[in-house]
């Protein structure tokens, strides 16, 4: 695979699946609440000669459904499932996929910013990301190594090639709050966090049938969604 052939043919796309999530004290019960912002799905695709009409890709999260994340007691799931379709209109065109996660600030001076390694650290220590494949990330997904810049920042290479209407496997399927969670918890993630996001961001390039899963296919993956 040429790595140059592999930059003529990309796709980069950000979604705001992002909810801003928030603890609040209701008597002894602590409630999640969310609140989803406007979905934008933007697709831009890079070629020698310009864009190719054939290459199309899709960034989803069919699991959200808002209203099962306003009234959520700790310990329950928040289905949050992003996951990449090949969608090119070519049965020929095979892709690999990308995705970046970064974990923000919900509210405050620092809304929108990516999460300083400390509260990062802290938060994981609140929830869990679980997947198919248990808690953590899936298995069918591997993550960047030696990434630069903030712990709240992840990159992420599907082991996969896509091929047409194919989907990856989503990188996780939902957002558990600890049962334990405290009042000092509560106030940490309100206060001091503000609330806080998921952003997720992605990209594809396209790849062949002989293609193998390989160093060359993660470089050219991180380069296109950093």
């Amino acid at each position: 695979m040429a790595a140059g052939f592999l930059r003529k043919n990309v796709l980069v796309f950000a979604l705001a699946l992002s909810a801003t999530m928030t603890l609040v004290i209701g008597g002894t019960i602590a409630w999640l609440s969310a609140q989803t912002s406007t979905v934008d799905n933007h697709l831009h695709l890079l070629t020698a000669s310009g864009k190719n009409p054939d290459m199309k890709a899709s960034l989803d999260e069919p699991g959200w459904e808002r209203e099962n994340a306003v009234k959520a007691v700790p310990g329950q799931d928040i289905s949050k499932d992003p996951a990449i379709t090949n969608t090119s209109v070519n049965a020929l065109v095979s892709e690999w996929a990308g995705i970046k996660i970064t974990f923000t600030y919900g509210g405050g001076a620092d809304k929108g910013k990516p999460l300083s390694d400390k509260d990062y650290t802290r938060l994981m220590g609140i929830i869990t990301i679980k997947s198919g494949t248990g808690d953590g990330y899936d298995t069918g997904w591997e993550e960047a190594a030696g990434q630069a810049g903030s712990i709240s920042t992840s990159y992420f290479y599907y082991k996969t090639l896509l091929a047409q209407t194919e989907s990856t496997s989503p990188l996780f399927t939902s957002v558990a709050i600890s049962s334990n969670a405290d009042s000092a918890d509560i106030a940490f993630i309100n206060n001091t966090l503000g609330g806080f996001q998921i952003d997720v961001s992605g990209g594809t390039l396209q790849g062949n049938i002989s293609d193998t899963y390989n160093s060359d296919v993660k470089s050219e993956l991180y380069a296109l969604i950093r």
